[in-house]
């Protein structure tokens, strides 16, 4: 029985994350507001072409034109400045954005093995009251308790109906995580279990 996050649960942890922040469009976006695409409005390149008339032969006066580009790289200070003054700003806004991410890994993760745990717990109750049922049948001298007779069984019927509830809620969990991380749930659910077979002694 789990009672805390141990030092496996955070390096699965720390892997969903890592790849939560390449799947992330907040993310890349305050990425992408650090990089170049905050200087776009600071520089301008202008194109002008220019045209010259030369003449080859002065005798039967062939002339020819020549063309030409001449380019004009501008800069605006004003933006320039006011791009450099929000670049705190815009580094602050990506940390936020990251730490943010890694909440919501931690928040599906946990309430993952929260529902991954009930199911354990529901089934081995569930084992209980089946082995109850059939050591009260032996001691009546029957052979084995019939299928109908654990319907019959309130309790039993309640910690079916919890248990359908518990694996309900771990496929909701599991497909959380998986959004938030940006794979499917088959992907997420292969990187749980090769995660824990490794640090498996």
């Amino acid at each position: 029985m789990q009672t805390e996050i141990t030092h496996q649960d955070l390096a699965i942890i720390e892997q969903l994350f890592t790849i939560a922040q390449r799947h992330s469009a907040e993310v890349l976006d305050a990425k992408t507001a650090l990089g170049f695409s905050a200087f776009q409005d600071t520089v301008s390149l202008e194109l002008e072409p220019s045209f010259s008339l030369s003449t080859s032969n002065e005798e039967y006066a062939n002339s020819y034109s020549e063309g030409s580009f001449s380019s004009t790289i501008a800069i605006d200070p004003i933006r320039l400045i006011s791009i450099f003054q929000r670049m705190p700003a815009l580094r602050a806004r990506l940390k936020q954005t990251k730490k943010q991410k890694r909440v919501e890994v931690v928040k599906f993760y946990i309430a993952y093995i929260q529902a991954r745990q009930a199911i354990q717990i529901m089934s081995d109750r569930m084992q209980t009251v089946t082995d109850d049922s059939c050591t009260k049948d032996l001691k009546l001298n029957s052979i084995s308790a019939k299928p109908t007779q654990h319907l019959s069984n309130k309790e039993h019927s309640d910690i079916a109906v919890e248990l359908l509830n518990a694996n309900g809620r771990t496929r909701i969990a599991l497909e959380e995580l998986a959004a938030c991380v940006g794979l499917s749930p088959q992907e997420t659910r292969t990187i749980l279990e090769n995660s824990v077979l490794k640090q498996s002694p």
